[in-house]
């Protein structure tokens, strides 16, 4: 069984959220989903300046649940990440993060 730390994780989301998300129903992917959501939340904090900071708007913090269910939904579906067919939605995420990272949220 996968052992998953998630001592620094803020909870965005929670399990069930990215569940009915995905539209997943059984719980043999409870592991790999908790890891997505850990990565998910990580990739956020690694590419976005003051995250800590911004997190405390409502306003970053529903882009950041979005944005998370993207990626998330993103890793559930293509383990392999070279589809070109997600060429434009990966377009879409980086927009999201470029304005998540150079506005201010106060």
């Amino acid at each position: 069984m996968l052992k998953i730390c998630v001592w620094e994780v803020i909870n965005i989301i929670t399990l069930q959220e990215v569940k009915e998300y995905l539209r997943v129903d059984y719980d043999d992917e409870d592991n790999f989903l908790q890891l997505c959501i850990i990565n998910a939340e990580g990739y956020l904090k690694d590419s976005i300046d003051n995250f800590e900071i911004k997190i405390k708007s409502e306003r970053f913090k529903n882009k950041a649940r979005l944005i998370m269910m993207a990626i998330i939904q993103d890793m559930f579906d293509n383990r392999d990440l070279t589809t070109k067919e997600n060429e434009k939605y990966k377009l879409i995420v980086n927009y999201f993060l470029l304005q998540m990272k150079y506005s201010t949220y106060d």
